[in-house]
């Protein structure tokens, strides 16, 4: 068997002027430190495979995590459900008349 290796591919046209970063050089700690960021990233939604009977059952979920990690990454107390609803929003509710 006779291993043949290929030439890059040629193409026909190069948007931009990106080039990859020379092989030696190691990135500055500031780079380091927003690589580190974005790795440790986590979305709004937990993992996992979700089933939902209706769209606007998925919507709702959607919009109760992506609440939730709004207040959590303002630092706001506050844990919304799966429902939607804050939990200090549901006590505010429960004391008015």
């Amino acid at each position: 068997m006779v291993l043949v290796v290929s030439e890059p591919p040629e193409f026909s046209r190069i948007v931009g002027r990106r080039r990859p970063p020379p092989v030696a050089v190691v990135p500055s700690p500031e780079v380091r430190a927003a690589l580190t960021r974005m790795a440790s990233y986590r979305t709004a939604a937990p993992k996992g495979v979700f089933r939902y009977a209706s769209h606007e059952a998925a919507n709702q979920d959607r919009e109760a995590w992506t609440i939730a990690k709004a207040l959590e990454l303002r630092g706001d107390a506050r844990a919304c459900g799966a429902a939607g609803a804050c939990a200090a929003d549901a006590a505010e509710t429960e004391d008015a008349p």
